[in-house]
């Protein structure tokens, strides 16, 4: 996973990032986010226009970004925003876990794998961010986008997001799927804020499981698609999520790609489930790392080339909202360390 450190502006941070990341960022477009545009031709010329008009008229700080960092590498600024929106429309697999749980001491402790295709691999990227104005925070994204896949601010909330279903007949009025959560880690600093916040706007694209914990102890998983929210609430003091609505009036549009994903989605749920409200492990961050790393069949949570997509757990994140405090693995959390940030 790379590593870089912004500041500053909107755009300031994004001419950084697109510079000092430039032979990366072209790697990530050539060949996989290129062949993207050849393939979504009616997508790019249609509903990507629609999504850039949302995004200028709700947060247009993040429009700057994007133009920094089209700046800083050299490609044109549709192509950056295609790379930030693409994921809106794919189909997708049984990808990302959030878990989380109360102690006593530290109050809430909140863990994120990132899953992906194995391709994807050179590409993550952990931003360290000190904002002109607002909270600074912790963000892990891909190069050359601005989303948020998990992240941590300095007010003490935390953000995870897993991919679920999509609606379909979408016409690109909302903000594209994985850019969703990034304004609530840029602006809210409490459960209920992002709650608020992510009522507020519709999602365009898949939709998604967003998993928020706070400084106070509250947790929440937000689940998101189009024009439609639901939130769940932790039982017996922990939560989790798949890739899957559970709120009743969402579940209809469930739907993860092949059976081989709905199989390991609620085999992943149902081993969240025996781990922590039937085994009662202990509630500590030592033990989050281990269910992170964990390979217990079935349910596994680290992932190496699994299943047709050859998905791949890319980083292994634990946030310690209260303490204000990032543990990171880059790469499996079963084979690496977890780095400490503070903020």
């Amino acid at each position: 996973m790379h590593e870089i450190v912004l500041k500053g502006s909107p755009y300031q941070r994004g001419l950084d990032h697109g510079s000092t990341l430039e032979k990366e960022i072209m790697s990530f477009w050539d060949p996989i986010c290129k062949l993207k545009k050849e393939k979504w031709s009616g997508f790019t010329g249609s509903v990507l226009p629609r999504m850039l008009k949302n995004i200028e008229t709700l947060f247009p700080d993040l429009v700057e970004e994007m133009r920094g960092i089209s700046d800083g590498c050299g490609l044109d600024f549709e192509d950056v925003l295609l790379m930030s929106s693409y994921h809106g429309i794919e189909a997708i697999g049984p990808r990302c876990t959030n878990v989380g749980f109360s102690n006593p001491d530290c109050g809430a402790i909140h863990g994120k794998t990132g899953d992906a295709e194995d391709t994807e691999a050179p590409f993550y990227l952990l931003q360290i961010v000190y904002p002109d104005n607002g909270p600074s925070f912790v963000n892990v994204c891909l190069v050359g986008t601005i989303w948020t896949e998990a992240g941590l601010n300095s007010i003490g909330l935390s953000c995870g997001q897993s991919s679920s279903s999509i609606i379909s007949g979408q016409d690109g009025r909302g903000i594209p799927s994985l850019i969703t959560p990034r304004p609530v880690l840029q602006h809210c600093s409490s459960v209920e804020e992002g709650i608020e916040m992510l009522s507020k706007y519709e999602l365009t694209g898949k939709g998604l499981n967003i998993f928020l914990a706070d400084s106070q102890g509250d947790m929440a998983v937000v689940e998101k698609c189009y024009d439609k929210q639901a939130v769940r609430r932790p039982e017996d003091g922990a939560l989790w999520n798949a890739n899957r609505f559970l709120d009743k009036d969402l579940a209809k549009f469930n739907f993860t790609k092949g059976e081989y994903g709905r199989k390991n989605c609620q085999e992943r749920e149902a081993f969240l489930r025996q781990t922590l409200l039937e085994k009662q492990v202990p509630r500590t961050v030592e033990e989050m790392k281990k269910i992170l790393a964990s390979h217990e069949e079935p349910g596994t949570i680290c992932k190496h080339n699994m299943g047709p997509n050859r998905t791949c757990t890319h980083f292994g994140a634990v946030f310690i909202p209260r303490e204000k405090r990032a543990l990171i693995a880059h790469g499996n959390p079963c084979e690496n360390e977890f780095k400490e940030y503070r903020l």
